[in-house]
């Protein structure tokens, strides 16, 4: 059933929660910046006691509150909000600055930066600090919202973090992994490029066109402001509960960039047996790809499961 109110839309979906039924409230809200309004969606199960806040940080580039982005749609975080309101446990997830309903609030790429997502996410958790309906707040950061959303706990002051699939070294740093197979003269053009980023430059000279894509111009200065984090010291600087949870068979992020994390909080990561980087099962490397375009393919249940367990232990 559907109620449409003046601002905000609310679908009730029912579940079951242990023995008893439960009511899951889904509503529309936004976070106004200077630049316009981040749309973001407020799951929670209907509960005459307070539940568990968690706040969702998507990865890089153009991934919206889903989990989903040109060229792939796979519905992870969706998933993952609607079986932790089934768990009780609410969930916010959010369209970053110029991503699907929050297209609007970008007019320009050179405007994005690490900085402003972080803003962006401490003001969603004081958005909800003060709402009776939750008992505590914590953050999820997927991929590159690992970083953003451990530096965020730390500012809010959130009640825990929790790292999926996150890298452990600087981005600068990860991305020569990532680029060490390239040709002898467009490998060293690249490295040089993301050296000069590193110590804050702009480049002064034309990319190959093989390299634009990820040394464009306008991506530059968010390059810039992202290369200049640490993720293992900035986890480091945590004093709250953090879970560090990766997959055995993500082809983007390696186990040990999660060994990384969880060593600077003096933990051990939790590997997910056969999980990808959109966070289903696969075996194969073509099932890895095509799981990138099914919506309907589940999570895996022991990646769900350690996640509500941390949540409300």
């Amino acid at each position: 059933m559907r109620f449409i109110f003046t601002l905000i839309c609310s679908l009730f979906i029912s579940g079951i929660f242990g023995q008893r039924s439960i009511v899951i409230k889904e509503d529309t809200v936004s976070l106004s910046i200077p630049e316009g309004k981040v749309k973001g969606t407020l799951l929670y199960p209907v509960s005459k006691q307070k539940v568990p806040l968690v706040i969702f940080i998507s990865g890089s580039g153009a991934t919206d509150r889903n989990g989903n982005g040109p060229g792939f749609q796979n519905n992870s975080l969706k998933m993952l909000a609607d079986s932790l309101a089934q768990a009780g446990i609410a969930t916010l997830r959010y369209d970053k600055r110029g991503v699907g309903e929050s297209n609007n609030t970008l007019s320009d790429e050179r405007e994005i930066s690490i900085d402003k997502y972080i803003k962006d996410a401490t003001a969603w958790f004081a958005l909800f600090q003060a709402d009776k309906r939750f008992s505590s707040t914590s953050f999820l950061g997927h991929s590159e919202g690992s970083l953003i959303g451990m530096v965020a706990a730390r500012q809010a002051g959130a009640a825990k973090f929790i790292s999926v699939a996150g890298s452990g070294l600087r981005a600068s740093v990860l991305l020569k992994k990532q680029l060490a197979n390239l040709p002898g003269t467009l490998k060293e053009e690249a490295f040089i490029s993301l050296d000069s980023l590193a110590e804050g430059h702009l480049l002064q000279h034309a990319t190959p066109p093989s390299l634009g894509a990820l040394l464009r111009p306008s991506v530059q200065p968010y390059l810039i402001s992202w290369f200049a984090y640490d993720p293992a010291a900035e986890i480091a600087k945590l004093t709250i509960p953090v879970l560090v949870i990766q997959g055995s068979n993500d082809l983007q992020v390696g186990t040990d960039q999660a060994d990384l994390l969880a060593a600077s909080v003096h933990q051990k990561a939790v590997i997910i047996d056969k999980m990808n980087h959109v966070l289903k099962a696969v075996e194969t490397r073509e099932q890895n790809q095509q799981a990138y375009n099914n919506p309907t393919l589940p999570l895996i249940p022991a990646f769900v499961q350690n996640i509500i367990r941390f949540v409300k232990q």
